[in-house]
């Protein structure tokens, strides 16, 4: 209880023994002649009689039937709740205004709360706000809500939107709002973002064709067409990297499901033979074989040329013995090769 409080409610004690006092001393005349009235407040605010401002608490004596007007007046984000006390005289004891009719002594109390504020909570994409837990809530003034939004599965919170101006991080998915006057608040929702990116191989084999955009920002869930081409000389050879959402990984035009970063790579190939490394040692050894086969041929024909008979002269008779015989066609003497330098130079010289 406070201080004011306290002295009010002794100063009524004090007060109402005083006039307990003279009642008895002077009964007659007090039920006759006059009545006092005793008016305080709590917190919050204060009283007018008869449109002046009076002190807390107030106290006057009144003749019979003489009527007061009086009035709670609250301060600033306060609300007036009720008259309290003796108020058999009030019509209206939730009004601020009454007119009283002395016909008894009264003791009366003008009763303020600070205001109340509703605060509106709504949420906009798939999520849920766990505090506070209901949707639409009364708060005093300058009271301290904490709000608290949570996303479902493959969604993210993005800011709370609305009334947010004692909201000091509205990015931020636990926040504190100062009650001073009635808020709607938003809390935002949106799908998760992921990023694809498509790579070539070899950028001199192919080219991209879809998206425009090597690297792409899409949504959880979205479908994203992509499609590559060869360049002349090249083919298509097939996907590589992040293809698990991808049902044709062979194909140049693909469907790729975003359900987180993907890093896919799109592979080409000579089109025709290609060479392998195993292929060009058999190469090799072939051409290696074809020519020791080639020189063994050649050796062998040059030493059956150097066996034939040479074109000579006979050394009996001196003819001349053709390259295609063994013997003189003259006389016969035998064809002898080895002599066959000497012979000639023997029929030179003759």
């Amino acid at each position: 209880m406070s201080s004011k409080k306290i002295f009010s409610m002794s100063l009524i004690v004090l007060i109402m023994m005083v006039g307990l006092s003279l009642a008895t001393s002077n009964v007659e005349a007090s039920e006759d002649d006059e009545y006092y009235l005793i008016l305080t407040s709590t917190d919050g605010g204060n009283i007018t009689v008869d449109g002046y401002e009076v002190d807390d608490p107030f106290y006057e004596t009144y003749d019979k039937e003489e009527k007061v007007d009086i009035e709670a007046q609250p301060d600033d984000n306060y609300e007036f709740v009720e008259w309290t006390g003796d108020t058999d005289s009030i019509d209206d004891t939730e009004s601020k205004e009454a007119n009283i009719e002395m016909n008894d002594n009264y003791t009366m109390t003008a009763e303020f709360e600070k205001e109340n504020y509703e605060l509106t909570v709504e949420v906009d994409g798939e999520g849920e706000i766990i505090r506070p837990s209901d949707d639409t809530s009364n708060h005093k003034h300058g009271e301290e809500v904490i709000l608290e939004a949570e996303a479902k599965e493959n969604y993210e919170f993005i800011e709370w939107t609305g009334d947010i101006e004692t909201i000091e991080s509205p990015e931020s998915k636990i926040a504190t709002v100062m009650m001073e006057d009635d808020y709607g608040i938003t809390a935002e929702f949106e799908k998760k973002q992921y990023e694809l990116t498509v790579e070539l191989e070899d950028e001199n084999k192919g080219e991209i064709i879809r998206p425009e955009e090597s690297n792409s920002i899409h949504e959880y869930g979205e479908e994203v067409i992509v499609e590559v081409e060869a360049d002349d000389g090249y083919e298509f050879a097939g996907w590589s990297g992040d293809t698990e959402t991808i049902d044709h990984p062979d194909s140049t035009l693909v469907v790729v499901e975003i359900t987180d970063d993907h890093d896919i790579t799109a592979e080409f190939e000579s089109e025709g033979f290609e060479l392998k490394t195993e292929w060009i040692v058999i190469a090799v050894l072939m051409v290696i074989l074809a020519l020791l086969i080639i020189q063994r041929f050649t050796s062998a024909a040059e030493k059956s040329e150097e066996s034939e008979p040479k074109e000579g002269v006979c050394e009996n008779c001196g003819e001349i013995i053709p390259s295609n015989s063994r013997e003189c066609p003259e006389c016969g003497t035998p064809l002898r090769p080895p002599h066959l330098p000497e012979m000639r130079k023997a029929s030179e010289s003759e």
